[in-house]
Formats: C-alpha cells, sequence, structure tokens
C-alpha cells in the first residue's frame, strides 16, 4: 500500500513537473510588450477575457444611434483600431458600422453568425460561422480566407499572443490557426467546443468543452491538463493576472482553478451558469446565472452579493474602470449596476438581448432583438 502511495504521489509530481516546464517555456518565449489592448478588439475586450475595461462608460445612458439589421443580433461587437464597429447577425452577415452609425459593408457567409468578432492590430477581422468556417476578412470588407473545420462555429475567435487565432468548432476541437489562414493545429475534446478561448500569462489557452471539462492547451497544441467540472462548459474562461482561470459550467457552479489545472475553490450558485465571468481590478469576481441572478464574489470565492435582476441575464457583464457593471437583460434592457450589486439605471431596447456589451472610449456597444445600439452619456439640457 505504502509502495502505491509512493508511485501515485510520484506520478502527481511528474505531470505537475511536466506542467511547470511548458509554462516556462511559454513565458520564456512570450514575445516583450504582449498586453492587453486597451479597447475592445474581441469578446470580453482581450485574451484573458476578463470583460474588463480601460474605459469609463456612460454615467446615466441615452440611445445614442441605433442600426436595424437583418435579423437577430445574438453576436456581441468588437471595435476596430479606427473605431468601426464589427458585429455578427443571423441574417448570415458580418456588418461594419462607423462610429457616427452608418453601415460601411456587410459579408455573407454561409449561415448565421453568433460568433463574435476578433481584431488584429493591422485592422483584420476573424469570426466563426454556423457554416462550419472560420474567416478572415480585410478592414475593407474583402474575404481574404476562410478555413473549413466540421462543426458549427459558434465559439468566438482569440487573437494570441503569438498572433495565431484560436477558436473551437462543433466538432469537439481546439483549432490555431496562422494569419495567413494555415492550420497550425487542432486538438480533440470529448465534446462540442462552444465556449471562447482565453489565454492566460504563460501563454498557455483555456477552453471549455461540452464533455464537462475545463481543457489547458500550449501554444505548441499539447494537452498540458483537463479539469472536471459537472456540467457543460459553454462560459468562456476568464484569466486573473495571477494566472487563475475562472469559468461557469452547466452544473451551477463557478470554479477557480489554478495555472496548474488545480481546483483553488469552488462556488455553486442558484442555478446553470452560460455567461462568462468577469474580473475586476480589486480582484472581485462577477457572475450571472441562468435564472436572473448577478453575484458579486471575492478573489476567494465568497459570496459577497447576490441579486435578482429579472428574467434572465441575457448576456456577460462588461466592466467600466470605474467598476461599473453593464449587461443585457432577456427582456429588453442594458443595465447598469454598481460594484456592490446595486441598480443605476436600464435604457429599454427593441428585443431580447443576448448580445454582451463592449465599452470603448465612453461608448457601450451591444445587440438588441435586430439592432445594434451605441449608448452615451446623457447631456445636460
Amino acid at each position: 500500500m505504502a509502495t502505491a502511495l509512493r508511485t501515485i504521489s510520484f506520478l502527481r509530481q511528474s505531470v505537475l513537473l511536466t506542467v511547470a516546464l511548458s509554462l516556462l517555456l511559454a513565458i520564456t518565449c512570450m514575445p516583450s510588450g504582449a498586453a492587453e489592448p486597451e479597447d475592445w478588439s474581441m469578446f470580453r475586450q482581450g485574451p484573458a477575457r476578463t470583460g474588463a475595461s480601460a474605459h469609463t462608460g456612460p454615467d446615466q445612458a441615452v440611445i445614442l444611434w441605433k442600426v436595424q439589421l437583418g435579423d437577430r443580433v445574438d453576436s456581441s461587437p468588437a471595435v476596430g483600431p479606427d473605431g468601426t464597429i464589427y458585429v455578427g447577425c443571423r441574417d448570415k452577415h458580418l456588418y461594419a458600422v462607423s462610429p457616427q452609425g452608418k453601415i460601411r459593408w456587410k459579408i455573407e457567409t454561409g449561415w448565421s453568425v453568433d460568433s463574435s468578432p476578433a481584431v488584429d492590430a493591422d485592422g483584420n477581422i476573424y469570426v466563426g460561422s454556423i457554416d462550419h468556417h472560420l474567416y478572415a476578412i480585410s478592414p475593407a470588407g474583402e474575404v481574404r480566407w476562410k478555413l473549413k473545420t466540421e462543426g458549427e462555429v459558434f465559439s468566438s475567435p482569440l487573437i494570441g499572443a503569438f498572433g495565431n487565432i484560436y477558436v473551437g468548432s462543433g466538432d469537439g476541437h481546439l483549432y490555431a490557426v496562422s494569419p495567413t489562414g494555415q492550420l497550425v493545429w487542432k486538438v480533440a475534446t470529448g465534446g462540442r467546443v462552444c465556449s471562447s478561448p482565453a489565454q492566460g500569462p504563460s501563454g498557455a489557452v483555456y477552453v471549455g468543452s461540452r464533455d464537462k471539462h475545463l481543457y489547458a492547451v500550449s501554444p505548441e497544441g499539447k494537452i498540458l491538463w483537463k479539469f472536471a467540472t459537472g456540467g457543460w462548459i459553454d462560459a468562456s474562461p476568464a484569466v486573473a493576472t495571477d494566472g487563475t482561470i475562472h469559468v461557469g459550467a452547466r452544473d451551477g457552479v463557478l470554479y477557480a482553478v489554478s495555472p496548474y489545472g488545480e481546483v483553488r475553490w469552488k462556488t455553486q450558485l442558484e442555478d446553470d451558469v452560460y455567461s462568462s465571468a468577469a474580473i475586476g481590478p480589486d480582484g472581485t469576481i462577477y457572475a450571472g446565472s441562468i435564472g436572473g441572478y448577478l453575484y458579486g464574489l471575492s478573489s476567494q470565492g465568497e459570496i459577497r452579493w447576490s441579486t435578482v435582476i429579472g428574467q434572465g441575464l441575457g448576456s456577460s457583464v462588461a466592466l467600466d474602470a470605474e467598476g461599473t457593471l453593464y449587461f443585457g437583460r432577456r427582456e429588453d434592457y442594458l443595465a447598469a449596476y454598481s460594484p456592490d450589486g446595486k441598480p443605476k439605471y436600464q435604457v429599454r431596447t427593441q428585443g431580447d438581448v443576448y448580445s454582451s456589451p463592449a465599452i470603448a472610449d465612453g461608448i457601450i456597444y451591444m445587440g438588441g432583438g435586430n439592432c445594434l445600439y451605441a449608448f452615451g452619456e446623457k447631456k445636460s439640457p
């Protein structure tokens, strides 16, 4: 018995050593200057998917403009270097909209675009479609390339620190694709990948799967570890500055996992967690559940407060630089809450909200019904 226990302990230490060496190599190879972008260039703001902006949102918002698109907008907007807003639509198109609310162009794909776009420093846009493809589109609205997967691409692309684009597919794989459209590698999980990948400070890529596991994959395409949960993971992981990965699952639990794949804590919430968690500058974690609860948790997983927000949280929470929370409510609203869970205001939209807010230069962009909205500060008379 003692020999068996020593063997198990040795194997466990060997696994941890392997992961540590892989992470150390990734850190060594990490490009200098790789940092979170200031603006909202992809789903959940940047590669760590924290949902936190360096900008302050409107203290009392009004609708600055809205643009009617061809169908429901479930995609979440991203903002390019020149201020252009990009969003997908169920009418099979990706739209480019000017900061003044004018449609600059639209690109047709083979099916609905529920994936949220990602924009690189040169203005190139990457987005998935239910037609099984990942698309790369130029700032002028021309398709540069498209890469076929064997399943629907609900997942929102991640532009990684090494230049590759990472995206999940309904075929159960995480893909790494070069900026020129070449497949670098694909890694199999045990279920569909609707979760959007995140990247930690070590360079490791994290993604959830419907096989009820969170995966950590090295930039070279090696599975470092997988962490079991009690339900599907459709939410995107959010990575704190210390490397802790936070992700909710369809078992109603919010998990905090170390960079080595060990549970740091897990907190049972009221019901399933479909939306992605947000992480504030002070380490507070904000999460919503599908039944309409919003939570603020400490970095140790203790629930500081919870509040009922209505019929349900249709989107993930976005944070501005002052800690104000913004999210879409399914019953046709943009809502703003204070960091302690108190409602500040809400703005009515036309149609249910499943799109998540993007914050850039003091403006909030969000889909609602079949429109893209821009919300800004209410001006004094």
